[in-house]
């Protein structure tokens, strides 16, 4: 995802619901509330300082996932007949 300036831009400057956040940026409501929530609990705010790029923000949001070695996990599709 490379939205999180925007979402929190969105969300903090803008006073935007979840929801209208959700259909101005087609990501997933679910998504969306768990990055907010993820901000939220690293107490990340507005505004971002313009030199953290997006890659780095998106490292803050998820670094638990890689330290773990696993991130999302992907199961094989169900190939039964």
């Amino acid at each position: 995802m490379r939205q999180v300036r925007e979402i929190l831009r969105m969300k903090h400057e803008a006073g935007l619901p979840v929801r209208e956040i959700v259909r101005r940026t087609g990501i997933p409501r679910r998504t969306v509330r768990e990055l907010l929530e993820r901000c939220a609990a690293r107490g990340l705010g507005w505004p971002i300082a313009p030199e953290d790029s997006e890659a780095e923000l998106e490292g803050l949001m998820f670094k638990e996932a890689g330290a773990e070695g696993g991130g999302r996990r992907r199961h094989a599709p169900d190939r039964r007949p």
